[in-house]
């Protein structure tokens, strides 16, 4: 009983085979991925023109940012597959305080936010719970969550056709 045990604990951290060794199986067919996604950070730089009109100008990769500045990511999804996709959610985070605005290349595609680090996510504006003191009673009451709130983005993308491209941005203020 003693050796039995002794066997069957090294048996169990591999030690000590019962049986002869085999080859190993052949390894799983690897498939890979029909959604190939490319993230694309930029600086959005406005200049002034002598009439007062203002242009945006995107520098990619921007080496270095200051407080203020505007970056923007732009998130490329293309179906590289040869079967259409059906509803792709797109998740990106963002930081507290410097969500600045969100756009998309097709009209169809809905942003969806979040403010609990994405655990649930619904459409602007978000909604949540307060409680105020008016006159002297607690109250209750159901306010808009403002942006700078916002931690996350989810892009819904309702389908992509093979070979197709979408694009998802979100713009955010460095703080």
């Amino acid at each position: 009983m003693k050796n039995l045990t002794a066997l069957i604990a090294l048996t169990l951290l591999g030690l000590a085979s019962a049986q002869p060794a085999t080859t190993a199986p052949a390894p799983a067919k690897q498939t890979t991925s029909p959604l190939k996604m490319v993230l694309v950070r930029s600086q959005v730089v406005t200049t002034t023109a002598a009439d007062g009109k203002k242009t945006e100008t995107l520098k990619a990769n921007p080496v270095s940012t200051k407080p203020g500045d505007v970056l923007e990511d732009t998130n490329t999804a293309t179906n590289v597959g040869k079967l259409p996709l059906r509803t792709i959610n797109i998740n990106m985070n963002i930081t507290p305080g410097v969500y600045v605005a969100t756009s998309a290349s097709r009209n169809d595609i809905k942003s969806l936010f979040s403010i609990d680090n994405g655990k649930t996510f619904a459409a602007a504006p978000l909604k949540k719970t307060v409680t105020v003191q008016e006159n002297g009673k607690s109250v209750t009451k159901q306010v808009d969550v403002s942006p700078s709130e916002y931690t996350n983005v989810r892009f819904v993308i309702p389908g992509l056709a093979a070979g197709e491209s979408v694009k998802s941005t979100v713009r955010f203020r460095v703080q």
